[in-house]
């Protein structure tokens, strides 16, 4: 894969989450009471635009054979896995956050907000090992973030499920970003461990297509659930929650 076949694959997820960083700020802008929480979302999602904006500058140089970033080549940030593993910290701790402001236990809230402290202050501890920011994408944080996202998911459904939310899901914000967030740690959390044992170096070339295509379907799944569930809340007043 050259340059300009990355490029092809790559556009439609940055044009995507523009399209969905825009559709939430539509959202905000249309409907008279926004759902609560929504305005830390679309925020996020404008953050998430910058950060894939930065992050792109790995993937570049490497398909450009460094004409492009060629001061990055030989050096420790060759590779943009310590960009990432950083985001996927925040990225963790923010949707986590966001789907248990939704649960009205608040003991349930603080469970998750205990768990959500001890998972920073255990990555902070982790990357602070010399070796493992840089250079080693196999790492516990994927995968305990990943398990207290996707616990955090599992209790909101079940809170659905026990109150009359379950008959209006349809101008229910969270349903729909809920389902984008869960099939793409379902997707992503599996092939970033397995990046572990099979690198972007030479030799591994039918890894580095696979490993796009599966992000590009997984950026699909969510930020089209994201930009479903903003459009059609948005033609209609929300009900508080």
């Amino acid at each position: 894969m050259d340059l300009r076949e990355f490029v092809i694959y790559i556009i439609p997820i940055i044009v995507l989450e523009l399209v969905a960083a825009i559709s939430g700020s539509y959202y905000l802008r249309k409907t008279e009471l926004p759902l609560k929480n929504s305005k830390y979302l679309v925020w996020f999602l404008w953050f998430t635009v910058f950060v894939e904006f930065i992050g792109a500058y790995a993937p570049v140089a490497y398909y450009s054979d460094y004409r492009f970033f060629s001061f990055i080549k030989d050096t420790r940030y060759v590779d943009n896995s310590w960009w990432y593993s950083i985001f996927t910290i925040v990225n963790f701790v923010f949707f986590t956050f966001y789907f248990s402001l939704y649960v009205r236990d608040r003991r349930i809230r603080r469970i998750f907000s205990w768990m959500t402290g001890g998972y920073v202050l255990s990555s902070l501890v982790y990357y602070s090992i010399p070796g493992n920011l840089f250079g080693n994408p196999i790492n516990y944080t994927n995968v305990i973030g990943a398990l207290l996202l996707m616990s955090s998911i599992l209790v909101f459904y079940y809170q659905l499920l026990r109150s009359e939310l379950i008959l209006k899901l349809r101008y229910f914000l969270p349903f729909y970003i809920s389902i984008g967030v869960l099939v793409f740690n379902l997707t992503v959390t599996p092939i970033e461990q397995l990046s572990g044992f099979l690198t972007t170096e030479e030799g591994n070339e039918l890894f580095v297509v696979l490993h796009i295509n599966v992000f590009r379907f997984a950026n699909l799944i969510l930020y089209i659930s994201f930009i479903i569930g903003f459009l059609i809340c948005s033609k209609r007043k929300q009900f508080l929650y």
